[in-house]
């Protein structure tokens, strides 16, 4: 029998080229592996507020009864992964009237305009940007009222010694001739937007102060780019 001799190059070409016909696949692979399209991104589309109130009288601007709800709509992305966004909103006009006690100065009475933490959610921000939108459950007069003491606490605490136990009372929320409040956004991978203001008319005269309803959309863009 014949004997063939295949020289040690062509074998080894040989070997390249039945590598190759596999290659595609491998390509592919590695391109799923580094071509996820997750990107850190965060842009506020849209925020819409809505809000009712009740007054003692038509003549009096002081609170009986609120209900706020808010929503935020945004592009957000996550990277290296999917992970989390978060939005908060503030109540920013509404004034105050308290009482300060603390143990050892003066009582302060006062009425102040204070800026009110009313809500904040969390969402999902996925890897590859997407639009999502962000809810608050409705907040009614006694959330508000204790929202109002842990601000004005915050405000008051640097006022005193370190360790001075503060007592606060709201004794009246008043309302304004709108209701402003912001919204700020943040994403995971460090991104951050706002605040943006969102101003809701509620009266201009005293005959219609009794009670009503307004709501507000303030649209940025929309599209998730």
């Amino acid at each position: 029998m014949r004997s063939v001799w295949i020289p040690l190059g062509s074998f080894a070409l040989a070997l390249g080229l039945s590598a190759l016909s596999g290659a595609p696949r491998i390509a592919a692979a590695r391109q799923s592996a580094g071509g996820t399209g997750c990107e850190c991104k965060l842009v506020i589309l849209e925020q819409t507020g809505e809000f009712s109130w009740k007054t003692e009288t038509a003549a009096t601007a002081t609170l009986t009864g609120v209900t706020i709800q808010n929503s935020v709509k945004a592009c957000v992305g996550n990277s290296p992964k999917a992970g989390k966004w978060k939005a908060e909103w503030t109540a920013t006009n509404l004034s105050v009237a308290f009482l300060a006690q603390a143990k050892g100065f003066q009582d302060v009475i006062e009425t102040r305009v204070v800026p009110i933490p009313l809500r904040e959610k969390t969402g999902q921000a996925p890897c590859k940007p997407a639009t999502d939108t962000l809810s608050t459950q409705h907040l009614h007069m006694s959330s508000l009222s204790k929202a109002a003491e842990a601000a004005l606490l915050n405000q008051l605490r640097p006022n005193y010694p370190a360790g001075t136990q503060i007592k606060v009372t709201v004794s009246a929320i008043l309302l304004g001739t709108s209701f402003d409040t912001t919204v700020k956004a943040s994403v995971d991978c460090g991104p951050t937007q706002g605040p943006l203001a969102l101003s809701i008319p509620t009266y201009t005269a005293p005959k219609n102060l009794a009670s009503g309803f307004g709501s507000k959309t303030e649209t940025y863009s929309t599209s998730c780019p």
